[in-house]
């Protein structure tokens, strides 16, 4: 049988984490070369275990992803979500 999908709850606190992580994103100092070893990037990992939390995520299941969904963890569909809602968020204040 298959594993019953959960409801995505997208509250201000998952919006602010989320927002958070997109702009130190672009804050990023390390190389290109695949290691990420700045502050920026390790309080980037802080907030993801945070958002995690407040998804109410299996310890597996990545709370942000930008990337094709290859192991069915939703995390591609849960991104788009959240930045959906960001958006829309944005555009209402």
């Amino acid at each position: 049988m298959p594993a019953k999908k959960r409801r995505l709850q997208i509250t201000d606190r998952v919006l602010d984490l989320f927002d958070t992580m997109q702009a130190l994103e672009q804050q990023c100092s390390c190389g290109g070369d695949g290691r990420h070893e700045c502050d920026v990037y390790e309080k980037w990992w802080e907030l993801h275990s945070e958002l995690r939390r407040e998804l109410k995520l299996r310890p597996w299941e990545p709370a942000y992803g930008d990337y094709e969904d290859t192991n069915k963890t939703g995390a591609l569909e849960r991104y788009l979500a959240l930045k959906a809602a960001s958006d829309a968020r944005a555009v209402s204040k």
